[in-house]
């Protein structure tokens, strides 16, 4: 890519900095950024770099668990991590002394939103190009296409909304029912929590049949990967995150975060000498897709962590070949069948007419083992069987139907796309999850009372 020596490309990671400097050509590395040979500067955030305002943070009154204060429904407000400021000065630094900036965080929403925040906290307010990083493959980033990053403005708002939708229902849900169950200690619960605690109950009463793998021809999504992992090599889904992130960041496959298991045309006729088969799905050339494998010879050892995850990878990809999978043998796990029941929630949804609803996922591709992290550290679930404990099952009960439905959790996640593709607004989104969260915590009040 020819770029001037003061333009300055701003990522997510120092894997995907060195990754994008490896395309580009490394002239230097530090610990703070990568000079290319054309003397472009490559610098990365080390992770989020805001986080929400605390209830205390909007007002000194809702530091403290009272009823009458409920519901909190204030606008979203961010504040830069403290622990992010010596990043944040060093952009704000590189981005007062450039004439061309580059967005090139990680091709969705969560990418979006970080490095714009990166852009925007850093004071810089000229235009500003995106690179897809689909890829980062030399390959793919030899000539890449660059477009103006207001084109994305809607991802990052949405990420916000969903971000914000989270902290409503969570700060709500969480006091209301800290309060009516008379606790000196908060009891957790949030969007996408009480779903999956929700989840684990059904599947300890309706254990499902036995999947090893995605039998359908289609690319693997995030989900899925976490899921065969778990059945090939036992593999964590926290350890597979980490593995397939290092071999994203090494060229070696595409971009593994994501809810989709369309193929990218681009990717796949560059990448391969067959044509995909017919009946694949296909995105669109700036849309997320699934995951797929760039090379197959690497310039280093593969860790069995990264071997495994290759391994699945290969072997759904066999699937869009006419060629039949590898035979492998499939170990017995109910957290993988956790994991593919959050990749398919319209298969709990309570409404019929969403019970054949594909393309919705229960958490974030990243996140979801934290979620499942905190139902353990909270004492609501059995870390080895996955089923709720006594105490899980009496918080889970105090839930209104709407609050651990599955199906509620699709309509706000549609809602959250429809903001992304420009259908709905984020003002009326906001309008929408505040009014949902005044009735949560009207039914809340009613069965409380009823008691």
């Amino acid at each position: 890519m020819e770029a001037p020596e003061d333009t300055l490309i701003l990522t997510n990671t120092p894997g995907m900095a060195m990754g994008l400097g490896r395309a580009f050509g490394i002239k230097t590395v530090s610990d703070s950024q990568v000079i290319t040979r054309k003397g472009t500067r490559i610098l990365w955030s080390k992770g989020s770099i805001m986080r929400h305002y605390t209830p205390g943070e909007y007002r000194p009154k809702w530091k403290n668990y009272r009823l009458a204060d409920l519901p909190i429904t204030p606008d979203p407000k961010f504040k830069p991590i403290s622990g992010a400021r010596e990043s944040l000065a060093r952009i704000k630094t590189a981005l007062q002394s450039t004439s061309r900036v580059i967005h090139a965080g990680t091709p969705d929403h969560s990418g979006q939103y970080l490095v714009n925040n990166l852009i925007h906290e850093g004071g810089w307010d000229g235009p500003v190009e995106r690179l897809l990083t689909h890829s980062l493959h030399p390959a793919d980033l030899a000539s890449p296409t660059l477009v103006p990053n207001e084109s994305f403005k809607r991802l990052a708002e949405a990420e916000t909304c969903r971000i914000h939708a989270d902290w409503l229902i969570g700060i709500n849900l969480s006091r209301m029912l800290t309060l009516m169950a008379n606790q000196d200690t908060p009891l957790p619960a949030g969007r996408v929590m009480t779903v999956l605690m929700e989840l684990m109950r059904l599947l300890s009463r309706d254990k499902p049949q036995k999947i090893c793998t995605c039998t359908k021809p289609a690319l693997l999504d995030t989900a899925h990967l976490q899921a065969a992992c778990l059945h090939l090599g036992g593999t964590s889904p926290e350890k597979t995150i980490l593995a397939a992130q290092s071999l994203y960041e090494s060229g070696i496959i595409s971009y593994p975060f994501t809810d989709q298991n369309t193929v990218n045309a681009d990717l796949w006729e560059r990448h391969r000498q067959q044509p995909a088969r017919e009946d694949l799905p296909v995105s669109g050339k700036n849309l997320q897709s699934g995951i797929m494998l760039l090379q197959t010879g690497y310039n280093r050892r593969l860790k069995p962590d990264e071997d495994t995850v290759l391994r699945c990878i290969m072997n759904q990809e066999s699937r869009a070949w006419h060629l039949p999978p590898k035979a492998a043998s499939c170990r017995e796990s109910t957290l993988a069948d956790l994991y593919l029941a959050m990749a398919h929630a319209g298969d709990w949804a309570k409404s019929p007419d969403l019970a054949h609803q594909e393309d919705v996922q229960i958490g974030t591709a990243r996140a979801r083992h934290s979620t499942l992290e905190r139902i353990f550290e909270a004492g609501y679930a059995e870390r080895h069987s996955l089923t709720l404990t006594d105490k899980g099952l009496k918080a889970l009960g105090m839930v209104p139907e709407s609050a651990k439905d599955p199906g509620t959790f699709m309509l706000w996640d549609t809602a959250i796309a429809s903001v992304a593709s420009g259908t709905l607004s984020s003002h009326q989104f906001m309008q929408r999850i505040h009014g949902y969260v005044a009735d949560l915590m009207d039914a809340l009040q009613r069965s409380k009372k009823a008691c």
